[in-house]
């Protein structure tokens, strides 16, 4: 997995890469949070258009970033997510959890 960020506005975005699971939970963790502290961020955007694969543990990892933003004050959306992704995310009811634009 490989992330870059941007920032967009006043909107923190990351942008994800590659195979999105386990391996990369860390570098997830501290790339979510260093964004989350930025100065004058209101929001965080994940956003998944580069993702080639994902797994359960990648669901985990966006519930982790929601408590953060939300335990931040701050939005969390999602964006750039593939059929495939949102037919997971609406059968396991997370569209319901996140933003998706």
């Amino acid at each position: 997995m490989h992330i870059r960020t941007s920032i967009k506005d006043q909107t923190a975005v990351m942008h994800i890469a590659g195979r999105f699971g386990i391996n990369g939970f860390s570098y997830f963790r501290e790339t979510c949070d260093m964004q989350l502290l930025l100065h004058g961020v209101t929001s965080l955007e994940i956003d998944i258009s580069g993702v080639v694969s994902f797994n359960s543990s990648a669901l985990g990892m966006l519930l982790l970033a929601r408590e953060r933003a939300k335990t931040s004050g701050k939005e969390l959306q999602l964006s750039n997510l593939n059929e495939n992704m949102l037919h997971v995310f609406r059968t396991a009811n997370f569209h319901r959890l996140f933003t998706i634009v």
